[in-house]
């Protein structure tokens, strides 16, 4: 005959299983229920290591181009390196690798009437395997979030505002180190002899 010790082992054994096999019950349910959330779109699905040159032109002819040498540093067309800052062009070609998609237009618009013809802006984005991206870049939207993009597939989008200022403010404000200020030398204050 089985001892009591016995059944309330067998009882707690049964009600601990019971308790495993409805606690994961619901985790699948939760797992069914729950919705992806949709994930972040790029306009250029790239590393921004991988970029090695950013050209930024305006429709009015200006152009700012920077490359990346192959010992990592960082020139800019028309300045000699140790006038660069640096800091500046990496934070550009940061904001150009994570400029994000904010909607994607499912009928073509006039393109006149939102700055892509001609186009703002154009920006291109050399890889490090020689491919290049390139965007063109209209007005800024209605409600002012971000500008009219169109990728050379011909698609229209609209891209955050924020990051892509950080883009084209290279074009108006070259990464430059600023010149050093001169100091005026001390005068030396006459004594005036009485």
């Amino acid at each position: 005959m089985i001892s009591r010790p016995t059944w309330v082992l067998l009882g707690l054994f049964v009600l601990v299983a019971g308790m495993g096999m409805y606690i994961q019950w619901s985790q699948d349910q939760a797992e069914a229920l729950a919705t992806d959330t949709p994930g972040i779109d790029l306009l250029f699905q790239i590393q921004g290591s991988a970029i090695v040159g950013l050209q930024v032109k305006a429709i009015n002819g200006a152009s700012i181009e920077v490359r990346r040498e192959t010992d990592g540093a960082w020139t800019l067309l028309g300045y000699e390196e140790n006038e660069l800052d640096s800091n500046r062009i990496e934070r550009a070609v940061t904001n150009a690798s994570s400029l994000r998609i904010l909607s994607t237009l499912e009928s073509r618009p006039d393109l006149d009437f939102i700055g892509l013809n001609p186009s703002r802006y154009t920006i291109v984005l050399t890889l490090a395997g020689g491919e290049r991206m390139q965007a063109l870049i209209g007005n800024l939207s209605p409600i002012g979030n971000g500008y009219y993009v169109q990728l050379e597939s011909d698609e229209v989008v609209v891209v955050n505002q924020f990051n892509l200022d950080a883009v084209l403010e290279i074009l108006e404000d070259p990464p430059i180190m600023p010149e050093p200020e001169e100091t005026a030398e001390p005068q030396e204050n006459p004594t005036v002899e009485p």
